[in-house]
């Protein structure tokens, strides 16, 4: 079996001489002379004649046999060995020597492979003599003679006992090995782990250590855990094994890089054992593991080399080598040459059992080649062979061909009659059902193939995930389903698949038409920027210019319209051309808009924007300022609105907003009543109501802009747009500053129309007034009635912040956090949840418990990062850090603001950082930061002005007085906040050690009549 030289342990056998008789024969002296001496001839002579003298049952009779025996023994003459020793077994039943002569007989047999001879005599040793002294060792060497003849259960029991039997076991450690190896063989593998693993660590430097190293890894491979393998197998202690279990581990750590797919780990260890052991004799199965993993890895020319290298001989080896050789040439597209070889083995090996395998590779080479009748023809040949699992494949290729075609019908048709046969065949099974999902797409059948994929990853998980994922997301969106579509292309894209294009593209048109034009611009920006050369480029550079017109950044959309101009792919020039205008105008360039428009006006007269593109010139100059221009241009658009009726309302309407703002309130309200009188109920008759009523307001016509209501509801006599129409009355006098009045109104509304579902309104507005009225007790109880009240409306929630904001300005804390907990609990869906949490967390920093206030902050960061409460969360925190002088986080968390930011936000983390570097007295970074303000958040008043005077104090700080008073100066001549004017004309006053009043900003319009505002316009 594993041992050599089993003459050498049997010798290990020996036991002492046994005491000798008294009034021994001078004979038997001489015999056991010659025999002390390695006399053994003369010593079996001398023993045979003694025998011969001498009557059985005298006691020096059964030792002269027992050493006569073992003299034969000792000379190589098992066979007169054996015969002595059975005498003694069977004939001397009482002799103590009787006992030696089993276990001799034992181990004799074993030695001659006579295993059941063996058991039987050691078997019968331990059974007669059980407290002998190498009842351990005989249960061993039984348990050995089992393993010989693979009665593995039997052996485990044996050994199990010599291992219990430590002490009379001289084989202790090949007792642990060979359990180990019983288990192994039986299939026991976490038991045949368990005692290969105590050898390796209790018994180090036993002579079975390398290969119980190597057993180990040979179970762990057995049982799937590669890793382990290639860890227990790159042992160096293995290096003293012979060759051949050398070439064994090595080959089964290649074996294990394999099958986890480290293929160039695997090649790199095949090709090692190539070089360094030519001569062994497994030596053509590394080869061919080698050109494995050179076809795995798609190195086809090297993979083809190897394969090529082994075709010579008739074994299965070379059979197969010439088969996967034409593969080889297939996967690297040299189609003719692969050809050519499955042609020629179908013709040398008719009987291979991969011999149709050959032929539908010919198929399938018709089909890469788009010679599709000559692949059916092929196809349906092999359809009659009778050999399931090509007919499986076949019908998978039929689907291909009628996918190819077009003819997704019968593509459903032939990949369902593959799968009726494949269950067997997994490899094929999944690529007939993910056939059958691709089938069911094209053919609109989006819920059965979505079906189909949770079949395929059910069964054959996975198979082809980036392709599965790839249809996943195409039939969500097909479906509407972006979210859906978004998660799954993305997990596609992950992957290198072949159709990176597909899958950026759908994507990107999941984002836009979810309106997450964030997204979709990049997404379409990564496909422009990939696939430069994919047909739809045009129509995605047309949808990254609206989703960066949709996100506001109409600078970046005008230079991509400016470039779709030009683009001949592009089918629809005139919307091209007036969304330039539009992103013109947006982007601040209102005279290049009307430019852009009077020549989309002029290139396209016939355009479906035509009445637009008028309507926006006439828009373009109301935001101008230029109200009677505005006016000229509106009505140019009435002579051609039979084009587009809907569009009259808003022009009339837009004509009286330009009229308003000419302060001719007259003519405006001539417009607003054109628009309520000829097209009532339309939302343009509603805001014209509006319109006219601050038209009478501003003409000194109170009563009328009242009655304009009642006039309004007899032409809307629609009883559902009474309470419509009503609130606008409290709408008017919170607009125009009368808050008694609107709260009276609103007060009247709520009893008036107590099943209005616009009553969460009329109770928030009520709020508002009564909170502007200096009622903050009334604002209160009209917020919680509509929180507690209406909490599914839209209102609940702004009114429950605005109660809770009430509440804090009153120190009534705890009142507050109450309200907001209720608040939490039930919009914990809602998108305005961070606003919620963040409100508490600002109630808990005014009370003191910075450390709860701490934990809401981090929520909204950790669960909410999108949203801009996220980063007004980063921003207290950084606030908590600072007043704390742990300016590290304090610093980290406002440039973490600056990086996602570029509104009122980033100014302020802007100001604060610099702050920051003020109080650590980093006088020259603190300038640098706070002068980024300036320069890039001029428009926020706020923070540019506190940015002068920290500036200021810096300056002062380095004792530069002329730069300091410089950054006051600038505040107090550029700023209308009269507390920061005061703050910056205090610090110069002090920096003077005078005091002067601070300077007023005069009104040049003081002593006029206060006028109503400008109204704004629509689009």
């Amino acid at each position: 079996m594993r041992f050599s030289g089993k003459i050498f342990l049997i010798s290990a056998f020996l036991l002492s001489a046994v005491l000798m008789a008294q009034n021994q024969r001078v004979r038997y002296y001489e015999a056991m002379d010659a025999f002390e001496k390695g006399d053994y001839y003369r010593a079996h002579e001398l023993f045979e004649s003694y025998i011969k003298g001498e009557i059985p049952e005298d006691d020096l009779y059964s030792s002269a046999k027992y050493y006569s025996a073992e003299s034969l023994f000792k000379l190589g003459e098992l066979s007169g060995a054996i015969s002595g020793y059975e005498y003694l077994v069977n004939r001397l039943e009482y002799t103590a020597y009787r006992e030696l002569a089993l276990l001799k007989l034992g181990q004799i047999y074993y030695t001659e492979e006579r295993y059941a001879l063996a058991r039987d005599r050691l078997i019968r040793l331990n059974k007669e003599y059980p407290w002998n002294d190498s009842y351990g060792s005989a249960a061993f060497w039984i348990g050995e003679a089992f393993i010989y003849d693979k009665f593995y259960r039997d052996a485990v029991e044996y050994l199990k006992d010599a291992l219990n039997s430590r002490r009379t076991n001289q084989f202790f450690t090949n007792t642990i090995y060979s359990l180990a190896f019983a288990y192994e063989s039986l299939g026991e593998i976490d038991e045949a782990i368990k005692f290969y693993d105590e050898i390796l660590s209790f018994h180090k430097e036993s002579d079975f250590y390398a290969s119980a190293q190597i057993r180990i890894g040979v179970c762990y491979f057995k049982q799937g855990d590669y890793d382990l393998t290639i860890l227990e197998l790159s042992n160096p202690r293995l290096n003293e094994l012979p060759l051949e279990k050398q070439v064994e581990a090595k080959y089964l750590i290649a074996d294990s890089y394999y099958r986890i797919r480290e293929f160039d780990k695997a090649a790199e260890m095949f090709k090692q054992i190539v070089i360094e052991y030519p001569a062994t004799k497994f030596l053509r199965e590394i080869k061919y593991a080698l050109a494995w993993c050179y076809f795995q890895t798609r190195q086809y020319a090297d993979a083809y080399n190897s394969f090529n290298s082994l075709v010579s001989g008739t074994d299965s080896v070379s059979v197969n080598s010439y088969y996967w050789s034409g593969e080889s040439k297939r996967y690297s597209k040299d189609l003719a040459g692969a050809k050519i070889i499955f042609d020629d083995f179908i013709r040398r090996y008719p009987e291979s059992p991969v011999r149709y395998d050959a032929e539908f590779n010919l198929a399938l080479i018709s089909f890469e080649e788009k010679k599709f009748d000559e692949a059916e023809r092929v196809i349906n040949d092999l359809l009659t062979s009778g050999d399931t699992r090509i007919k499986a494949r076949c019908y998978t290729l039929l689907g291909e061909l009628s996918n190819a075609r077009g003819d997704y019908k019968n593509g459903v048709k032939h990949f369902t009659d593959a799968i009726s046969i494949s269950s067997e065949y997994p490899e094929t099974d999944a690529a007939a059902k993910l056939g059958l999902a691709i089938s069911l797409h094209f053919a609109g059948e989006y819920e059965k193939s979505i079906k189909q994929l949770d079949d395929l990853v059910f069964t054959h998980s996975g198979y082809e995930i980036s392709k599965v994922n790839y249809y996943y997301g195409e039939n969500y969106f097909a479906l509407k389903n972006y979210r859906n579509a978004i998660d799954y292309l993305i997990t596609a894209g992950n992957s290198n698949s072949a159709f990176q294009a597909d899958i950026q593209y759908t994507k990107a048109y999941a984002f836009f038409n979810m309106r997450d034009y964030a997204n979709s611009k990049f997404a379409f920006l990564d496909f422009v920027n990939n696939f430069p050369a994919d047909l739809r480029i045009s129509d995605a550079y047309m949808r990254l210019a609206e989703s960066y017109f949709a996100e506001k950044n109409f600078s970046a959309a005008n230079e991509i319209y400016a470039k779709l101009k030009n683009d001949t792919a592009i089918p629809n020039k005139d919307y091209v051309l007036y969304q330039s205008a539009l992103s013109l105008f947006n982007a601040g360039k209102p005279y290049d808009a009307i430019v852009e428009l009077r020549t989309f006006l002029k290139d396209y007269p016939n355009s479906g924007f035509m009445l637009q593109a008028r309507y926006m010139i006439g828009y373009i100059n109301f935001e101008l300022g230029r109200y009677l221009e505005a006016v000229r241009n509106y009505m140019a658009v009435l002579p051609d609105s039979s084009k587009n009726p809907e569009i009259v309302p808003l022009v009339l309407y837009s004509v009286g907003d330009s009229y308003y703002n000419l302060s001719e309130y007259d003519s405006a309200v001539v417009s607003y009543r054109t628009v309520i009188q000829q097209y009532p109920g339309t939302q343009h008759a509603f805001d014209a109501l509006n319109g006219l009523m601050l038209s009478y307001y501003a003409l000194g016509e109170n009563e009328k802009a009242l009655a304009s209501v009642d006039e309004y509801l007899e032409l809307n006599t629609v009883a559902s747009k009474a309470d419509d129409i009503f609130i606008k009355k409290g709408e008017f006098f919170y607009g125009v500053g009368e808050f008694e009045t609107a709260k009276i109104n609103y007060s009247e509304f709520i009893s008036t129309f107590p099943n209005s579902p616009l009553l969460p309104q009329a109770y928030f507005w009520l709020g508002k007034s009564t909170q502007m009225l200096g009622e903050p007790d009334n604002a209160v109880l009209s917020f919680t009635e509509l929180f507690e009240k209406f909490p599914q409306s839209d209102f609940a929630v702004s009114a429950a912040i605005e109660a809770s904001l009430i509440l804090r300005g009153d120190e009534k804390y705890d009142e507050a956090v109450a309200l907001l907990d209720k608040a939490s609990e039930l919009y914990k869906k809602s998108a305005r949840y961070p606003e919620i949490i963040f409100n508490k967390a600002e109630i808990f920093v005014l009370k003191g418990d910075q450390g709860t206030a701490y934990d809401l902050y981090d929520e909204i960061i950790s669960f909410y990062d999108a949203n801009v409460f996220s980063d007004k969360a980063r921003l207290s925190k950084g606030k908590i850090e600072l007043s704390a002088q742990r300016y590290e986080k304090a610093f980290n968390l406002f440039m973490e603001v600056i990086t996602r930011r570029n509104d009122d936000l980033a100014a302020e983390a802007q100001y604060y950082a610099g702050l920051t570097l003020f109080d650590q007295e980093k006088y020259t970074d603190a300038i640098t930061a706070l002068v980024r303000i300036q320069s890039l958040y001029a428009e926020y008043d706020k923070w540019t002005a506190m940015s002068f005077i920290l500036l200021g104090d810096t300056y002062q700080k380095l004792d530069d007085k002329k730069k300091a008073e410089e950054m006051y100066k600038t505040v107090i001549e550029n700023y209308e906040d009269a507390k920061l004017v005061e703050e910056a004309q205090d610090k110069l006053d002090q920096m003077k050690k005078i005091k002067k009043p601070v300077k007023k900003k005069t009104d040049d319009k003081a002593g006029k009549t206060k006028q109503p505002a400008k109204k704004g316009g629509k689009k």
